[in-house]
């Protein structure tokens, strides 16, 4: 059994949860991929990435390979945004 004293009042100027139909992903047709051009990242005066390009077509699938502390994991972070 639920008890119905429980839930918030609802208020009509409060954001909505739901996504509405129009919030849909769209498929972009159109576009050079990902491209990415000497990057670089430094960690004080330490240069941890140097140098490092890539070209990606759409739907191409990649691997980064290399030794512990490469700057593997770095360069992802460069490139979605969390550096």
């Amino acid at each position: 059994m639920t008890d119905d004293n429980n839930n918030p009042p609802h208020r009509p100027d409060a954001p909505s949860l739901v996504a509405a139909p129009s919030d849909k992903p769209r498929l972009v047709t159109h576009n050079r991929g990902l491209v990415a051009k000497n990057m670089g990242k430094r960690f004080k005066k330490r240069p941890v990435v140097r140098g490092v390009s890539m070209s990606l077509q759409r739907g191409e699938v990649v691997g980064l390979l290399g030794p512990n502390g490469a700057g593997k994991t770095t360069c992802f972070y460069m490139i979605i945004g969390l550096m």
